[in-house]
């Protein structure tokens, strides 16, 4: 199941997959406060989006795990996409 909204927005009705939900969130809301583990749980209704993080690590997407003030709670936010590492120009 895909959830209609997360954090008051409408989610595309072309996102299918929860893979394709994660990717969204953490593209759609980069500039905003990074998504914490309990909104990927309970929010997005994505468990096991670990698993998908780590996928779109290797396809090149660099999102950092900052530990929150409570045990066992992590924030994670896209610093940057495959496509923005491709067109970048390294001196």
């Amino acid at each position: 199941m895909i959830v209609n909204t997360f954090r008051g927005k409408k989610i595309p009705d072309n996102i299918k997959t929860k893979s394709q939900l994660i990717e969204y969130v953490l593209i759609e809301h980069r500039e905003d406060e990074p998504i914490s583990n309990g909104e990927f749980v309970f929010e997005l209704m994505c468990t096991r989006f670990g698993g998908v993080l780590h996928d779109l690590r290797r396809e090149g997407y660099d999102i950092v795990t900052v530990p929150a003030k409570e045990k066992g709670h992590f924030l994670y936010y896209l610093v940057s996409t495959p496509n923005e590492k491709a067109t970048s120009k390294v001196t």
